[in-house]
């Protein structure tokens, strides 16, 4: 295994190691042929690496909370790399021939530039809820494609990852409540925070990764905004067979501050809504 892989494990004890992952087992025939897997994987690993940088900025929102500061910098950015790590080691298994450090790079570079503190929400308490929202994508994510995917080590990579982030939303969550107790923050407040962080899950991010990953695979093929749609499309129809969208729905209901009784009521139709857009 690469020393590059090998030393994010220097760090305090985590829930499961990516040397612990036998990626030497992977027959890579069974599943190089997928491309959408590939986009997901290779994007997906140069974003979650980036928690490096993003943590910074949560620990600087957050310089008033020790609580948070020590989870955010003992757990949760080590958590988040192993993952990007992971994911590395896997698609250099199985796409050898893909220059995954030439596309970090150049992903880097333009990314960085966009990630700053001023992206984040103007109170600690919504940050919270944003950071909620984020985990809910990535967990439900993480499960969708654990059940669309047959090969047994990424299999069991998914089931690793997405238990890290069902853990990382707990804590955002309970951390949010601790604000939310101090300095509630109003239903509208919180369903804006939700709604404008779901329109950005799919954005920005994702979007440089799946470009900068398009072009290292494609050298000399321009990228146009017609293949990030067309891979849109794709994840989307997918997920309507894999995505657990009761699941989501769930997470993110229980940010919003209302009675138990109301939140029941509103579930089943913003179940209906998630499901319907997903077939548009």
């Amino acid at each position: 295994m690469s020393t590059a892989v090998r030393s994010v494990v220097d760090r305090p004890a985590l829930r499961w190691n990516v040397e612990d992952i036998d990626f030497a087992s992977i027959n890579p025939e069974t599943i190089r042929h997928d491309k959408l897997m590939f986009y997901m994987l290779a994007s997906a690993s140069l974003v979650e690496i980036m928690a490096e940088l993003y943590t910074d900025n949560l620990i600087e929102k957050f310089r008033d909370n020790p609580e948070v500061v020590s989870w955010l910098r003992q757990y949760w950015q080590h958590e988040e790399v192993q993952h990007g790590y992971a994911l590395k080691a896997y698609v250099e298994r199985v796409w050898p021939e893909f220059d995954w450090q030439l596309a970090n790079t150049s992903f880097r570079e333009e990314y960085s530039a966009l990630c700053t503190e001023e992206q984040l929400e103007d109170s600690p308490a919504l940050e919270l809820i944003a950071r909620c929202v984020v985990e809910t994508g990535t967990t439900t994510m993480y499960h969708a494609v654990h059940d669309y995917v047959r090969e047994p080590v990424l299999r069991q990579l998914f089931t690793n990852i997405k238990m890290d982030e069902s853990n990382h939303y707990a804590h955002f969550r309970k951390f949010y409540e601790s604000y939310g107790n101090a300095r509630p923050h109003g239903a509208w407040s919180v369903i804006r925070t939700i709604w404008r962080r779901m329109t950005e899950i799919q954005g920005e991010d994702s979007y440089i990764a799946f470009k900068h990953v398009f072009m290292v695979r494609n050298p000399g093929t321009p990228f146009r905004e017609e293949d990030w749609r067309e891979f849109s499309r794709t994840v989307k129809e997918k997920a309507r067979h894999h995505y657990p969208y009761a699941v989501a729905v769930k997470m993110l209901m229980k940010l919003v501050p209302m009675s138990f009784r109301l939140r029941q009521i509103v579930e089943w139709p913003l179940l209906g809504m998630a499901r319907l857009a997903s077939r548009k």
